[in-house]
């Protein structure tokens, strides 16, 4: 469920803190304190990380799902991945009445790709740095057949 501003405004302190996600790793961390903070956790390079986005009400909801969308874009250009592409293998919501319903093997050949771009990604991170790319080992041997 997407956050609101009521929905902010009614959240109260506890005895630890605690989020409220607002989807596609934003959330809203409230503190014992009573301090509201924006954060967007995403993996990189195998590893959880975060970013800061302000305190609410400095930083409104709107503010801060724009930055979220701003940094899920730099991450995606990091990667190399198209951002609609992303949000397509990410979406889960259907017009259905009976409720979110999801088609695994609509995005198939989509997810595929994906997955090769990241493996691929991978394997450019762990090979050596003398060590010939891929794509220069594939053109060698289809210029040797």
């Amino acid at each position: 469920m997407k956050l609101s501003d009521i929905n902010i405004k009614r959240a109260k302190p506890s005895d630890s803190a605690y989020k409220i996600f607002d989807g596609g790793g934003l959330y809203l961390q409230v503190e014992p304190t009573g301090g509201k903070l924006w954060r967007y956790k995403y993996r990189f390079e195998g590893k959880e990380r975060k970013v800061h986005f302000g305190k609410y009400p400095d930083v409104s909801l709107l503010e801060a799902r724009r930055r979220h969308r701003e940094a899920r874009e730099q991450l995606a250009e990091r990667l190399h991945l198209d951002t609609q592409w992303i949000e397509r293998q990410l979406s889960h919501k259907t017009s259905e009445r009976l409720g979110e319903s999801y088609d695994r093997t609509q995005f198939l050949e989509d997810r595929r790709q994906m997955m090769q771009t990241w493996a691929d990604y991978l394997y450019d991170l762990k090979a050596p740095k003398d060590a010939v790319p891929k794509d220069a080992a594939k053109k060698q041997t289809k210029k040797q057949k």
